[in-house]
Parts: C-alpha cells; structure tokens; sequence
C-alpha cells in the first residue's frame, strides 16, 4: 500500500502518509534443498526459542506423495527482523538451520545440503497496530474510487493465507463481473 499510493499522480497527500505508517515485519526466507534424514516429518514446525533463529520450518515435500518420493527435499525457514532484531549474514543464518536441523536428526550432515538460498523480504508480514484497521478503510475507500481494489495480505494491510487471498480474489472478480452491462459480459464470454 505505500508503494501504490506513493506512485499515484492524484493521491492525496495525507493518504500517502497514512500509507506510510502501515508497519510490517521484515523477513529472511532461508530456502534449503537437501536429503532428509527421515521421512516421518510435520509439514510446518513453529519455533519460539529465541535461540534458534527461524520462527516457521515448512517442510514442503509433506504437500504430496509426488514430492516425499524425491531424492532431495526443499525446507523454507522463516526469520523475523528488524533494527532493533539484527539477523546474522546469509552465509551464517543457513549454517545455523543447517546446524539445528542436524541436530533435530532432520539431516545427517552438512553434506546433505544440495543447494540454498536467501531471499530478503522486507515486507513479510503487516502487523496489526491500533490504527491499522481505520488507516486501510479510508485507503481502500479513496483506491475504490480510481478504480483501484487492493486485495490480499498486503493490500489489505491484513495477515491472510493464500487461501483467504484466493477467495478475496475470486469474491473480488464477481462483484466486477456483476456490474458488466450485457454488451460487456458478452464480450467476455458471460
């Protein structure tokens, strides 16, 4: 939201502000390809030991029979940060789910790492503040108006799964396909 307010031409300046309020907790998704150690693995494990260092594994071969039968496993670990929660370099932040997942019997060793990768999300999360819901009202209000409906976790400004984001989507899709006139909807094939 305050990307897309900030690049609209006729947005009103105190909007853009607002927009600018909306906090976010920034992430490092530490994406691990490696050979487990064994197959009986939870799909997600949510971690509040501050002294590992991710809150959320998904191990994401859990999803299907097509996927647990491969030879190497893909693992997602979730890291929150910020300025006054410094994470540790890239190099360093995969050592250590490395470490803990050999430690855990999830890998037998560094030697079962295939690849990994780091990717930065500075806007991971929206966190729920005590103006947010009143902020994104008067920004969804003035979107409406361009035209402009913002969907989504980050649209919304609200924590949602892809779930509740598909049915924002498709909820979204036939209220803008009701208001097609006959022409219109024959056009699309209505």
């Amino acid at each position: 939201m305050p990307f897309l307010l900030a690049q609209l031409s006729k947005c009103p300046a105190p909007l853009v502000r607002l927009a600018a309020s909306l906090e976010a907790l920034s992430l490092k998704v530490v994406m691990l390809l490696v050979t487990l150690n064994r197959t009986e693995i939870p799909q997600r494990i949510y971690v509040s030991d501050p002294d590992v260092p991710a809150h959320k594994i998904a191990f994401n071969h859990c999803s299907s029979p097509e996927l647990a039968n491969r030879p190497h496993h893909a693992i997602t670990c979730e890291i929150s940060y910020s300025l006054t929660k410094p994470v540790p370099d890239d190099d360093r932040l995969i050592a250590l789910m490395i470490d803990w997942l050999i430690e855990r019997g999830f890998v037998r060793d560094h030697d079962a790492l295939a690849a990994a990768r780091v990717v930065d999300e500075p806007f991971g999360y929206p966190v729920d503040t005590h103006g947010r819901v009143a902020a994104v009202g008067q920004i969804g209000d003035h979107l409406a108006t361009q035209g402009i409906y913002s969907i989504g976790r980050f649209g919304a400004w609200d924590y949602a799964n892809s779930d509740e984001c598909i049915r924002q989507g498709l909820a979204l899709a036939e209220t803008i396909a009701a208001s097609f006139t006959a022409e219109e909807r024959a056009f699309h094939g209505r």
